[in-house]
């Protein structure tokens, strides 16, 4: 709970607990929070595939190249980070085919489904 004093009277706000995302120029951070129970990795890797939202509006889903040179399907959650038109214009443009990406993300249940927390850029 958050607690805001304004002109001497003690207002409070209940935080939603959604988190929002944040884009730079170097990266997109805060996609989706860390799930209990879940095995989190880092991995640098490159952009083979992308697939896009029927509508065309929202980048859905990024195939990367391991290094093990297997590929890993992981969808963006895009249209859950609480982006605006703008923002998810940019977030879209920042992912490029062919570009090498430091990868935070976490991989749950008995199956290693993945979930994309974080995405920056490799020089």
């Amino acid at each position: 709970m958050k607690k805001i004093i304004s002109m001497g009277i003690l207002c409070a706000s209940i935080a939603s607990g959604a988190m929002a995302a944040e884009i730079s120029n170097t990266g997109i951070t805060g996609i989706a929070p860390v799930d209990s129970g879940c095995t989190v990795k880092t991995d640098t890797m490159g952009v083979v595939a992308v697939q896009f939202s029927k509508s065309g509006m929202t980048l859905d889903l990024i195939q990367f190249l391991n290094a093990d040179k297997s590929i890993m399907a992981m969808p963006t959650d895009f249209e859950n980070a609480g982006f605006s038109t703008l923002q998810q214009s940019q977030a879209n443009n920042f992912i490029k085919l062919g570009n090498f990406y430091k990868v935070h993300y976490q991989l749950c249940g008995q199956a290693g489904y993945p979930t994309l927390l974080d995405i920056h850029s490799v020089k």
